[in-house]
């Protein structure tokens, strides 16, 4: 046990210091190692999964994305092709509107 004296004879203790110190650096290894294990294992794998269903949704995109927009040109063509145009009154104003029938 290390001590020092001070002026008014009043003994100090180191020992109880470095043992507190010890202490606190323990508890925080293993709050440190706690963190490490849900970084390793937790947090990675979940990582991990969420790469996996991103990889497959781009692939799955890159497959239909052709036959997509393939379809979707063609219902547009379709729908424009059908537009008819109504005069409507208004305020004794005659206006024309687009009626997609």
């Amino acid at each position: 046990m290390e001590s020092t004296n001070c002026k008014n004879d009043c003994t100090v203790s180191f020992s109880d210091e470095k043992k507190s110190d010890n202490d606190d650096i323990l508890q925080l290894n293993a709050k440190l190692d706690r963190i490490e294990k849900l970084l390793n294992n937790d947090i990675l794998q979940n990582c991990n999964r969420m790469s996996n269903h991103i990889d497959f949704i781009e692939r799955i995109y890159d497959y239909i994305k052709v036959p997509l927009f393939y379809i979707t040109n063609k219902v547009q063509s379709i729908t424009s092709w059908n537009k008819v145009h109504i005069p409507i009154e208004y305020s004794g104003h005659e206006t024309e509107s687009t009626y997609e029938g």
